[in-house]
């Protein structure tokens, strides 16, 4: 904030402006609009999700190995998940053309939810129940 005193009416002039901030903010956007072309690639060669390592408690790794090996089963179908896509967006649209998995992949979607995105981790009964259900899911789509 910049202050003018004039001297003869001793009027006061006040300024908002900061360069500091307008500097700042430019280099902001020029950062997201670079950022924008010369982004990280997170797709193999085949447009399919780069994997990164589970980490965490046993049963929470189970759950999102199941919820991968779901996704690879759905890229063989033809339903590879998009980008920013959510899982259940994904679980959504492959309802919408397969409605056949819907009772087991409403089960997997929520528990690979609750797991990743909470931090809470599924008991033993939980996760005997979704690796029955992955189960079930994989005979319908073999």
């Amino acid at each position: 904030m910049r202050k003018r005193v004039n001297k003869r009416s001793q009027d006061v002039h006040e300024s908002l402006w900061s360069w500091s901030l307008f500097w700042a903010q430019l280099r902001s956007l020029m950062l997201v609009l670079f950022a924008r072309f010369m982004h990280r690639s997170t797709t193999t060669e085949d447009g399919a999700v780069k994997i990164e390592e589970i980490k965490g408690e046993p049963a929470a790794r189970s759950i999102r190995e199941i919820y991968r090996a779901f996704l690879r089963k759905a890229t063989k179908h033809g339903y590879p998940r998009k980008r920013f896509e959510t899982p259940f967006e994904l679980k959504q649209r492959i309802d919408e053309k397969v409605p056949l998995t819907e009772p087991h992949l409403e089960l997997i979607t929520e528990a690979y939810a609750f797991t990743r995105y909470s931090g809470e981790v599924p008991d033993e009964a939980e996760l005997a129940q979704i690796r029955e259900n992955w189960a079930e899911l994989d005979r319908k789509w073999t």
